[in-house]
Protein backbone atom coordinates (compact mmCIF):
# COMPACT_ATOMS: atom_id res chain seq x y z
CA UNK A 1 0.00 0.00 0.00
CA UNK A 2 2.45 2.23 0.91
CA UNK A 3 5.76 1.60 -1.00
CA UNK A 4 3.64 0.01 -4.18
CA UNK A 5 4.01 -0.27 -7.87
CA UNK A 6 5.51 3.19 -8.47
CA UNK A 7 9.10 1.59 -8.03
CA UNK A 8 8.37 -0.74 -11.24
CA UNK A 9 11.42 -0.30 -13.63
CA UNK A 10 8.67 -0.99 -15.96
CA UNK A 11 7.36 2.68 -15.62
CA UNK A 12 10.61 4.51 -15.73
CA UNK A 13 10.24 4.30 -19.87
CA UNK A 14 6.17 5.76 -20.44
CA UNK A 15 5.21 6.15 -16.83
CA UNK A 16 2.61 3.52 -18.05
CA UNK A 17 2.49 -0.31 -18.45
CA UNK A 18 -0.05 -2.40 -20.17
CA UNK A 19 -1.24 -5.50 -19.46
CA UNK A 20 -4.00 -8.36 -20.12
CA UNK A 21 -6.80 -8.24 -17.43
CA UNK A 22 -9.87 -10.49 -17.46
CA UNK A 23 -12.04 -9.36 -20.32
CA UNK A 24 -10.17 -6.33 -20.65
CA UNK A 25 -7.06 -6.96 -23.02
CA UNK A 26 -4.14 -4.10 -23.10
CA UNK A 27 -5.21 -2.25 -20.24
CA UNK A 28 -3.10 0.72 -19.48
CA UNK A 29 -1.80 1.27 -15.90
CA UNK A 30 -0.53 4.72 -15.07
CA UNK A 31 2.30 5.40 -12.54
CA UNK A 32 1.28 6.64 -8.82
CA UNK A 33 -2.44 4.58 -9.20
CA UNK A 34 -3.36 1.51 -7.87
CA UNK A 35 -2.79 -1.81 -10.37
CA UNK A 36 -4.54 -4.82 -9.98
CA UNK A 37 -0.88 -6.30 -10.53
CA UNK A 38 -0.19 -4.95 -6.68
CA UNK A 39 -3.91 -4.51 -5.51
CA UNK A 40 -5.82 -7.39 -6.78
CA UNK A 41 -9.19 -6.61 -5.11
CA UNK A 42 -9.99 -4.49 -8.21
CA UNK A 43 -10.85 -7.97 -10.10
CA UNK A 44 -13.29 -9.43 -7.59
CA UNK A 45 -16.21 -7.71 -8.58
CA UNK A 46 -17.11 -6.51 -11.64
CA UNK A 47 -18.11 -10.00 -13.13
CA UNK A 48 -20.65 -9.98 -10.35
CA UNK A 49 -21.69 -6.23 -11.31
CA UNK A 50 -22.02 -6.72 -14.78
CA UNK A 51 -24.41 -9.16 -14.45
CA UNK A 52 -26.54 -7.18 -12.58
CA UNK A 53 -25.94 -4.11 -14.68
CA UNK A 54 -28.75 -4.91 -17.64
CA UNK A 55 -30.78 -1.77 -17.69
CA UNK A 56 -29.33 0.57 -15.04
CA UNK A 57 -27.11 3.17 -14.50
CA UNK A 58 -24.16 2.28 -12.73
CA UNK A 59 -21.62 4.83 -10.49
CA UNK A 60 -18.02 3.31 -9.78
CA UNK A 61 -16.77 5.44 -6.93
CA UNK A 62 -13.12 5.31 -6.52
CA UNK A 63 -12.21 4.03 -9.94
CA UNK A 64 -8.30 4.30 -9.92
CA UNK A 65 -7.48 2.61 -13.76
CA UNK A 66 -11.59 2.25 -14.62
CA UNK A 67 -11.36 -1.43 -14.20
CA UNK A 68 -15.07 -2.04 -12.67
CA UNK A 69 -16.63 1.45 -14.87
CA UNK A 70 -14.84 -0.19 -18.06
CA UNK A 71 -15.90 -4.10 -17.43
CA UNK A 72 -19.32 -2.87 -16.94
CA UNK A 73 -19.26 -0.71 -19.96
CA UNK A 74 -17.99 -3.32 -21.92
CA UNK A 75 -19.64 -6.61 -20.64
CA UNK A 76 -22.60 -5.51 -18.74
CA UNK A 77 -25.93 -4.00 -20.36
CA UNK A 78 -25.89 -0.52 -18.17
CA UNK A 79 -27.89 2.47 -19.38
CA UNK A 80 -24.85 4.56 -18.45
CA UNK A 81 -21.65 4.63 -16.26
CA UNK A 82 -19.95 7.35 -14.35
CA UNK A 83 -16.73 7.02 -12.97
CA UNK A 84 -15.30 8.97 -10.44
CA UNK A 85 -11.72 9.09 -8.52
CA UNK A 86 -10.19 11.81 -5.89
CA UNK A 87 -7.23 11.30 -7.66
CA UNK A 88 -6.58 13.26 -10.67
CA UNK A 89 -3.71 10.90 -11.74
CA UNK A 90 -6.48 8.15 -11.65
CA UNK A 91 -9.24 10.26 -13.43
CA UNK A 92 -6.83 10.49 -16.26
CA UNK A 93 -5.68 6.49 -16.20
CA UNK A 94 -9.01 5.87 -16.55
CA UNK A 95 -10.01 8.63 -19.02
CA UNK A 96 -7.38 6.97 -21.31
CA UNK A 97 -8.65 3.65 -21.11
CA UNK A 98 -12.21 4.80 -21.56
CA UNK A 99 -10.51 6.20 -25.01
CA UNK A 100 -9.42 3.37 -25.82
CA UNK A 101 -12.18 1.38 -25.74
CA UNK A 102 -14.18 3.96 -27.00
CA UNK A 103 -16.51 4.70 -24.63
CA UNK A 104 -17.41 7.93 -24.87
CA UNK A 105 -19.89 10.93 -23.27
CA UNK A 106 -22.81 10.70 -22.32
CA UNK A 107 -22.58 6.87 -21.71
CA UNK A 108 -19.51 7.17 -20.10
CA UNK A 109 -18.38 9.40 -17.94
CA UNK A 110 -15.05 10.06 -16.01
CA UNK A 111 -15.19 12.53 -13.22
CA UNK A 112 -12.43 14.02 -10.48
CA UNK A 113 -14.29 14.36 -7.15
CA UNK A 114 -14.42 13.31 -3.30
CA UNK A 115 -17.20 10.77 -2.41
CA UNK A 116 -20.21 12.77 -4.12
CA UNK A 117 -18.89 15.75 -5.00
CA UNK A 118 -18.16 14.61 -8.51
CA UNK A 119 -21.78 14.20 -9.22
CA UNK A 120 -24.77 16.20 -9.55
CA UNK A 121 -26.74 17.63 -6.29
CA UNK A 122 -29.74 15.45 -7.79
CA UNK A 123 -27.89 13.33 -9.82
CA UNK A 124 -29.12 9.59 -8.70
CA UNK A 125 -28.19 5.68 -10.16
CA UNK A 126 -29.52 2.62 -9.79
CA UNK A 127 -26.13 0.92 -8.48
CA UNK A 128 -23.67 2.75 -6.53
CA UNK A 129 -20.34 0.87 -5.78
CA UNK A 130 -17.05 1.77 -3.91
CA UNK A 131 -14.43 -0.77 -3.60
CA UNK A 132 -13.49 1.57 -0.58
CA UNK A 133 -9.93 1.94 1.22
CA UNK A 134 -9.65 -0.83 3.96
CA UNK A 135 -6.48 1.20 5.58
CA UNK A 136 -8.42 3.29 8.16
CA UNK A 137 -5.00 5.02 9.86
CA UNK A 138 -4.98 7.95 12.39
CA UNK A 139 -1.97 10.00 11.23
CA UNK A 140 -2.12 12.09 8.32
CA UNK A 141 -0.65 11.17 4.93
CA UNK A 142 2.45 13.08 5.04
CA UNK A 143 3.11 11.60 9.22
CA UNK A 144 2.81 7.63 7.63
CA UNK A 145 5.29 8.85 4.54
CA UNK A 146 7.71 9.94 7.30
CA UNK A 147 6.91 6.60 9.30
CA UNK A 148 8.18 4.60 6.06
CA UNK A 149 10.91 6.84 5.30
CA UNK A 150 9.45 7.50 2.26
CA UNK A 151 9.96 10.53 -0.13
CA UNK A 152 6.86 13.02 0.53
CA UNK A 153 5.85 13.89 -3.32
CA UNK A 154 2.56 15.45 -4.39
CA UNK A 155 2.40 12.52 -6.37
CA UNK A 156 2.91 10.10 -3.52
CA UNK A 157 0.19 12.01 -1.32
CA UNK A 158 -2.34 12.04 -3.94
CA UNK A 159 -1.64 7.89 -4.22
CA UNK A 160 -2.34 8.02 -0.53
CA UNK A 161 -5.46 9.87 -0.03
CA UNK A 162 -6.90 7.53 -2.35
CA UNK A 163 -6.15 4.57 -1.07
CA UNK A 164 -6.73 5.11 2.81
CA UNK A 165 -9.38 7.03 4.70
CA UNK A 166 -8.72 8.02 7.63
CA UNK A 167 -11.28 6.59 10.78
CA UNK A 168 -13.06 5.42 8.05
CA UNK A 169 -14.82 9.24 7.45
CA UNK A 170 -15.21 9.00 3.57
CA UNK A 171 -16.63 5.57 3.99
CA UNK A 172 -19.27 7.17 6.69
CA UNK A 173 -19.92 10.01 4.38
CA UNK A 174 -20.83 7.51 1.32
CA UNK A 175 -23.11 5.57 3.40
CA UNK A 176 -25.09 8.36 4.33
CA UNK A 177 -25.18 10.30 1.63
CA UNK A 178 -25.84 7.63 -1.02
CA UNK A 179 -29.66 7.23 -0.10
CA UNK A 180 -30.03 10.67 -1.80
CA UNK A 181 -28.21 9.58 -4.99
CA UNK A 182 -30.18 6.09 -5.34
CA UNK A 183 -32.90 5.34 -7.86
CA UNK A 184 -35.84 3.82 -6.27
CA UNK A 185 -35.14 -0.18 -5.91
CA UNK A 186 -31.65 0.95 -5.98
CA UNK A 187 -28.62 -0.25 -3.92
CA UNK A 188 -25.13 0.23 -2.76
CA UNK A 189 -22.31 -2.53 -3.48
CA UNK A 190 -19.32 -2.24 -0.67
CA UNK A 191 -16.05 -3.96 -1.49
CA UNK A 192 -14.60 -5.17 1.87
CA UNK A 193 -12.22 -7.80 2.94
CA UNK A 194 -12.35 -9.54 6.55
CA UNK A 195 -9.72 -7.50 7.40
CA UNK A 196 -12.18 -4.19 7.74
CA UNK A 197 -14.07 -2.71 10.64
CA UNK A 198 -17.88 -4.84 9.87
CA UNK A 199 -19.18 -3.13 12.51
CA UNK A 200 -18.57 0.22 11.83
CA UNK A 201 -20.30 -0.82 7.93
CA UNK A 202 -23.20 -2.34 9.89
CA UNK A 203 -23.79 0.61 12.31
CA UNK A 204 -23.58 2.85 9.87
CA UNK A 205 -26.06 1.20 7.41
CA UNK A 206 -28.62 0.66 10.51
CA UNK A 207 -27.50 4.29 11.49
CA UNK A 208 -29.25 5.92 7.85
CA UNK A 209 -31.72 3.21 7.59
CA UNK A 210 -30.45 0.87 5.00
CA UNK A 211 -31.19 -3.47 5.04
CA UNK A 212 -27.82 -4.85 4.54
CA UNK A 213 -26.74 -8.00 3.37
CA UNK A 214 -23.93 -10.28 2.15
CA UNK A 215 -24.21 -9.79 -2.04
CA UNK A 216 -21.18 -12.05 -2.88
CA UNK A 217 -18.25 -13.45 -1.23
CA UNK A 218 -14.83 -15.35 -2.27
CA UNK A 219 -11.23 -16.21 -1.24
CA UNK A 220 -8.77 -14.47 -3.67
CA UNK A 221 -5.12 -13.48 -3.56
CA UNK A 222 -5.86 -9.38 -2.79
CA UNK A 223 -2.07 -8.25 -3.05
CA UNK A 224 0.13 -10.52 -5.64
CA UNK A 225 3.36 -8.66 -5.02
CA UNK A 226 2.73 -10.19 -1.01
CA UNK A 227 0.68 -13.03 -2.18
CA UNK A 228 -1.74 -12.10 0.77
CA UNK A 229 -4.92 -14.33 0.69
CA UNK A 230 -7.86 -12.96 2.22
CA UNK A 231 -11.78 -13.35 2.02
CA UNK A 232 -13.08 -10.74 0.61
CA UNK A 233 -17.23 -9.27 0.84
CA UNK A 234 -19.04 -8.04 -0.91
CA UNK A 235 -22.52 -6.20 1.06
CA UNK A 236 -25.37 -4.61 -0.50
CA UNK A 237 -27.53 -2.03 1.30
CA UNK A 238 -31.03 -1.18 -0.07
CA UNK A 239 -32.69 1.63 1.83
CA UNK A 240 -35.44 0.88 4.05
Amino acid sequence: MYDGQENDPRFAERGQIVVDLPGLDHFIIKKYVYSPEHVNIGLAWPTYIAAQSRGKSFLDMGTGTGIAAIYVAQHGEPTRVVATDISPLAVDNCKTNAEQYALKEPFFSVREGNVFSGVGKDEKFDILFWNFPWNAPDQDIEEILKQHDMPITPEKVMQLRAGLDKQYEALRRFIREGRDHLNPQGEILLGASEMVRHDIIRGEAAKYGYAIEIADEKEMVVDTIGNMKLKVILYRLTPQ
